[in-house]
């Protein structure tokens, strides 16, 4: 998942007469990684085979690269970059949008939390 593709899906449903009030970005926003891959936010992103990304664990709470590059082309803030920018301006854009939730594993990730990763939770 990508924020061009959210937005690209919203409007899709808006202009084919089904604005949503509630979007859901699944899976694929978040920092994840296997054990033997380097602590990266974009190794682990990038496996889609099926299963591939079971074992993956979590490595930040953060965002992942795609949604924190993000860049408002309608604020120049302090705050116009990332996933928090990124729902301002789909619902800006979007009237009908009312709340933006993003899925997020119980464990941290499907494979849990990796272990031994600074300023994260002894897992």
């Amino acid at each position: 998942v990508h924020p061009k593709g959210v937005w690209e899906g919203v409007k899709g449903l808006v202009e084919g007469g089904c604005p949503p009030g509630l979007v859901l970005i699944d899976d694929g926003w978040q920092s994840i990684c296997h054990d033997d891959d380097p602590i990266t936010d974009q190794e682990g992103i990038n496996r889609t085979a099926a299963g591939e990304q079971m074992p993956c664990r979590l490595i930040k709470f953060e965002e992942n690269y795609k949604f924190r590059d993000y860049e408002s082309p309608r604020v120049v803030a302090s705050d116009h970059k990332g996933m928090g920018a990124f729902v301002r301006d789909l619902k800006e854009e979007f009237k009908s949008i009312e709340h933006v939730y993003v899925w997020h594993a119980l464990c941290g990730y499907w494979g849990g939390i990796r272990p031994n990763i600074p300023q994260m939770p002894e897992s």
